[in-house]
């Protein structure tokens, strides 16, 4: 089978594909309502949160059973987050179901597949940028290779399929 890759040409150099922003914008989005579906149906079965955090704080106070509430409750959207970049982005897919959608996938500097521990990292360092209003993610704005900062920390390109 021959595989042929997405290069254009520029005079004698080979230059990658590069997805455009406006490509993972919509991966991003696709993916942030195939989660929180997800998310939203795992909480469908018995809410095991409120049973976990009963079970642990019953006896504390109200404000305290909340806050821990609310902490088990973030933990486990992140998780489930990270669980689904991470795992899909890691797999020979090369990148979650919007990217797939959208016609785009991760791979490292060298064109190849990354590893989970790297698209762990890369998940992590884009939930930072994300705290940070996105500054991280503007940089895909000015840079030829349209890298953002947790893609350039992690040593990954989003290019297209």
């Amino acid at each position: 089978m021959i595989v042929e890759k997405d290069y254009q040409f520029s005079g004698d150099k080979e230059v990658l594909n590069y997805s455009s922003i406006w490509n993972r914008l919509v991966a991003w989005l696709i993916d942030i309502v195939i989660v929180f579906f997800s998310i939203f149906f795992i909480k469908l079965i018995p809410d095991g949160v409120n049973a976990i955090t009963s079970l642990l704080f019953y006896s504390r106070p109200v404000d305290e059973y909340y806050i821990n509430y609310w902490v088990i409750q973030i933990t486990i959207v992140v998780v489930v987050f990270w669980l689904y970049f991470a795992l899909m982005e890691s797999l020979s897919t090369q990148g979650t179901i919007g990217k797939m959608i959208a016609g785009i996938k991760v791979v490292n500097e060298e064109e190849e597949k990354i590893s989970f521990a790297n698209a762990s990292g890369r998940f992590f360092l884009q939930l930072v940028s994300l705290c940070l209003l996105g500054i991280g993610h503007l940089l895909a704005l000015f840079f030829k290779n349209k890298q953002t900062l947790y893609d350039m920390l992690s040593k990954c390109v989003v290019i297209k399929r």
